[in-house]
């Protein structure tokens, strides 16, 4: 693990939660949940809803999830904003086993390998 996500994670775990939610309901996420901890129970539903421009431009791409304890569900999908531009890209996973795990999402241009946008950068524990 790089020294700058080891300290991200750290720092996460410290800080507290801000969220939690139920085994029989799902925990949509958004960009206010950037740099947090959340807490699911094992085989929770977890979405991930970012706004995201669409088209040709930069979208939103998973850097990085510890699948020893989330599953990812299906591919993430763009909806489209119901009047103008843009819309919202919708990331699906389930909290598989009790733990802590990472998911990082980096907003950038499909040919872009580096990070040069947002990120969104979560500590999922499982429990």
């Amino acid at each position: 693990m790089r020294p700058i996500l080891i300290v991200a994670v750290l720092g996460l775990l410290l800080t507290g939660c801000a969220a939690t939610g139920g085994p029989g309901e799902a925990l949509v996420l958004g960009p206010r949940d950037h740099d947090t901890v959340i807490r699911a129970a094992a085989g929770q539903l977890l979405e991930i809803r970012l706004p995201a421009a669409g088209g040709d431009g930069p979208r939103w791409d998973i850097d990085r999830v510890d699948t020893n304890t989330l599953a990812q569900i299906g591919t993430a999908r763009f909806e489209p904003a119901a009047a103008g531009t843009g819309g919202t890209m919708i990331f699906r996973f389930r909290a598989a086993r009790p733990g802590n795990g990472l998911v990082r999402l980096v907003y950038r241009q499909p040919w872009q390998q580096a990070i040069s946008g947002d990120t969104f950068l979560a500590v999922i524990q499982v429990r």
